[in-house]
């Protein structure tokens, strides 16, 4: 028996399917599309996070499936499953629990490609040692697997208290507590308009220097670039890394652009961890020399 077609972003188009009768399809099955006979299978057996199994007794892998599902029934899922720095996690989410439809309370594409790059595409021994700090950190995701990575120092930050909250138990149901102290693990409500006071400063770390800034997908609503970037450089230290994930929307218009002017910037789209993700784009940045702190946003 043949492969389905290959397939990139939402299966790229829904006229892919082969003609001939000798070449399995894809089929949807709800909101996944999956290929041949595995479509017989149980739903419950493929929605495996981002894990697709190979399906082997199906009679056919799981050719070349791009996401394990739609984004509505990602985010409403109570939990998803994800295996990163040799660990599985299982994520707790609650993007509508009591209709609060909070963002941060769920697994965006982002994070799937941010925390599989930051496993799989970097040298070995990057993270050790390293103090690290995720903004908008959600449920902490991309913080968690940099602390079994090796980070030293580990800050989740969000501005939201019931995020925080939320990634809290993720850290306790995911990490063991000596995974948690040998990362100094701490959680931080921090709120990006902060930084556009002069006189404002990051001090939780004592004036230790941020080595890394995790920030996935949180550029999606473009009015809020300007803040993001003006805490990013505030932040930032000669050295510091920045690793932000972006998933191209119809209404992004230029406001990617805006990065450029205060960083110095790697858009990066290839390499497994992008596999699945055509429309999500690692941005590997470094401050500017001399580019300040604060961002005008009549000027962006």
């Amino acid at each position: 028996m043949g492969c389905c077609p290959p397939a990139r972003g939402a299966l790229a188009s829904l006229k892919m399917q082969s003609n001939s009768s000798n070449t399995p399809q894809w089929t949807r099955r709800g909101a996944l599309w999956v290929c041949g006979a595995a479509a017989a299978a149980p739903v419950a057996d493929m929605l495996q996070g981002d894990v697709h199994r190979d399906a082997k007794g199906l009679g056919l892998p799981l050719q070349t499936l791009t996401d394990e599902c739609e984004i509505d029934a990602c985010i409403n899922r109570e939990k998803r499953v994800f295996t990163r720095a040799g660990r599985k996690f299982q994520l707790k989410q609650e993007f509508d629990k009591n209709g609060s439809r909070s963002t941060g309370s769920a697994v965006w594409e982002g994070d799937v490609v941010l925390t599989k790059y930051m496993d799989k595409d970097l040298p070995q021994g990057y993270w050790n040692g390293k103090t690290v700090l995720e903004l908008g950190a959600g449920i902490g995701f991309a913080g968690m697997v940099a602390a079994l990575l090796g980070a030293k120092d580990v800050v989740l930050t969000d501005g939201d208290e019931r995020v925080l909250d939320l990634a809290k138990r993720n850290v306790e149901a995911n990490l063991k507590p000596e995974e948690v102290k040998k990362s100094s693990l701490i959680y931080e409500r921090l709120r990006w308009e902060w930084a556009a006071d002069p006189s404002w400063k990051y001090e939780t770390l004592g004036g230790r220097p941020i080595d890394v800034i995790l920030a996935a997908d949180l550029s999606y609503y473009k009015d809020n670039i300007p803040p993001l970037i003006t805490m990013m450089r505030a932040l930032c230290g000669p050295t510091t890394e920045i690793f932000l994930t972006h998933t191209v929307r119809p209404t992004d218009g230029d406001s990617m652009q805006q990065f450029y002017k205060a960083f110095e910037v790697q858009k990066i789209n290839t390499g497994p961890s992008f596999d699945g993700h055509p429309e999500t784009f690692m941005y590997r940045m470094r401050a500017k020399a001399g580019g300040g702190s604060r961002v005008d946003e009549g000027a962006v």
